[in-house]
């Protein structure tokens, strides 16, 4: 069973690009200290200009791998994004569990 940890950012237009930037030096190490088996940076296209959204979704087969990051890590790395951004970055996280994959032919 795969458990998938998805942190959503709306990110202000005027800081995209540094936070595309500054998160993604940082996921390599946030990767390994959190002990999922990998991540990865998704787009969210949105109808409204006011804001950009990002997914950051960690993914693992482990579910006390999710809850041990959720304890231990994620407000670590809130308060780093909030030192950096302030409220020009929001974000919330959401605990996946893939019940099914379908495969088209």
């Amino acid at each position: 069973m795969k458990y998938i940890y998805n942190v959503t950012y709306h990110v202000a237009p005027q800081v995209a690009a540094q936070w595309q930037d500054w998160i993604a030096e940082r996921l390599p190490q946030w990767l390994k200290q959190s002990h999922f088996a990998q991540v990865k940076i998704l787009k969210i296209h949105l109808d409204h200009p006011d804001s950009e959204a990002f997914s950051l979704q960690y993914e693992t087969e482990d579910k006390e791998i999710a809850a041990r990051f959720q304890a231990e890590q994620e407000l670590i790395h809130r308060q780093a994004i909030y030192e950096q951004f302030g409220e020009k970055v929001l974000s919330f996280g959401t605990l996946l569990e893939e019940k099914e994959t379908l495969v088209s032919d």
